[in-house]
């Protein structure tokens, strides 16, 4: 499941150059007060503010029968945070003019096409911003199709029957499907599998080492069990993990609060010194954060909310067992991400970042 959230978050100015101990304190208490409330097995959180890492902790268990405990080192399924990715790998190509914003997908795959012949007029825009048309995902099938390398052509290739829901560019409408086929003219663009480009081009160079989008090759002792309910409201273990290659540029990264951080960091810095990573210009950034024409709501993308006058960009995670949510806020040079393995109750994404930012407002304002 993939949802869009409308959240409050009180934000006048403050610093955290030099915060005493007790304010980590106080955020412990937070998240362990909303662990408790909402059952939650394990969570891994990160704080990121001035070009450091300001907070990183885990909470919980990585899985309720073994009870190994959670770190800032656990890898999650982060689910929906993976079109972070994807979108700053396609903007990366469009750097280096392989393509451009605005050639439609009927150039770049030639191969592919729906059942509706408006879909020739789709833009990689289109697909970034969620107004492609294109119907969201209904099944993921992620028992199937784990060792096929073909999985994600095959996949995109197969969608021949699919009718669009809207006109292209004329109406937001989240989708999946939208990523997968980005995924897709990446790999076709690359001429390697999607998940290795991405780890040499995008993981890697951002300090990502233990993440993947090829769940089978997450070091197992990094790994954290899916959780659910029962219909007595029963907290036990997935029997299946969310992995399908088919859908790896939609949802398929596998990552740690560590390394989200490190992600965050190099992001806010660059905004805020406007050095060029080597991987992801600044200006690429901040076109990426530019509200869409006609889609204020959407970047390339981030979603973005403004919040008293203030931009916020974030994005929500959320897939069988899983959720997380990650969020920037560049005025304040904050980032925060936040990892779980469950799949209920989600809203207390929410309540535990939008609470340790409110906290961090009153420990400037004592």
């Amino acid at each position: 499941m993939k949802y869009l959230f409308v959240f409050t978050i009180l934000i006048p100015s403050f610093s955290l150059n030099s915060q005493p101990l007790p304010l980590d304190g106080k955020i412990d208490s937070l998240i362990k007060a909303k662990q408790t409330k909402y059952s939650i097995p394990g969570l891994s959180i990160a704080v990121v503010h001035h070009d450091k890492v300001f907070y990183n902790k885990g909470f919980g268990v990585r899985d309720i029968n073994t009870k190994q405990p959670v770190d800032q080192n656990t890898i999650f399924h982060t689910a929906s945070l993976s079109k972070l990715f994807t979108a700053q790998a396609v903007m990366n190509l469009i750097d280096k003019n392989f393509f451009s914003l605005d050639d439609k997908i009927s150039k770049l795959l030639p191969e592919f096409k729906l059942a509706d012949p408006k879909y020739a007029d789709i833009t990689v825009r289109h697909l970034l911003n969620h107004t492609s048309g294109m119907p969201d995902i209904v099944n993921y099938h992620w028992s199937d199709k784990q060792d096929d390398t073909d999985a994600l052509k095959k996949y995109v290739l197969s969608l021949s029957t699919t009718k669009l829901k809207s006109v292209p560019g004329k109406v937001f409408a989240y989708s999946s499907m939208d990523y997968d086929v980005l995924g897709y003219i990446i790999e076709r663009t690359a001429h390697i599998p999607f998940a290795l480009f991405m780890k040499q081009n995008i993981l890697q160079p951002f300090e990502m080492i233990h993440s993947d989008f090829d769940y089978f090759k997450i070091d197992t002792a990094l790994r954290c069990s899916p959780h659910t309910k029962g219909i007595f409201k029963k907290v036990h273990t997935r029997k299946i993990y969310p992995y399908n290659p088919a859908h790896a540029p939609s949802s398929t990264l596998n990552s740690s609060s560590n390394e989200l951080a490190l992600w965050m960091k190099s992001l806010l810095n660059s905004l805020h010194t406007n050095e060029n990573h080597e991987y992801l210009s600044t200006s690429t950034l901040q076109l990426m954060l530019k509200p869409s024409e006609n889609f204020s709501l959407i970047g390339l993308g981030w979603f973005i909310e403004e919040i008293s006058g203030e931009k916020t960009y974030y994005h929500f995670g959320g897939d069988r067992g899983f959720r997380s949510y990650l969020l920037l806020l560049p005025k304040h040079d904050l980032g925060m991400v936040l990892l779980a393995n469950c799949d209920y109750d989600e809203d207390f994404r929410q309540e535990i970042l939008n609470g340790i930012a409110n906290t961090l407002i009153k420990e400037k304002n004592h």
